[in-house]
């Protein structure tokens, strides 16, 4: 393989993993936002370990708290 044809895949790659990464924010978001709106707001140590563990998997070694911009409809 020309070195082209291996940049254009691993460009791909990264566009990939990227667009993964936002299509999963977007879940968990819609998940949050289905818990919240049933008052589901109870995490047990257990669950709460899985989820730090997962998202460390991830890459994520911060939490960043988002600020929900509220909209008039």
């Amino acid at each position: 393989m020309s070195n082209s044809k291996i940049q254009a895949l691993l460009d791909q790659k990264a566009k990939l993993d990227q667009q993964i990464k936002i299509e999963t924010d977007k879940r968990l978001n819609h998940i949050g936002r289905m818990a919240k709106a049933e008052h589901l707001h109870h995490w047990s140590n257990e669950a709460l370990q899985k989820l730090f563990k997962e998202a460390s998997e991830l890459g994520e070694d911060s939490y960043t708290e988002k600020k929900e911009v509220k909209s008039e409809a």
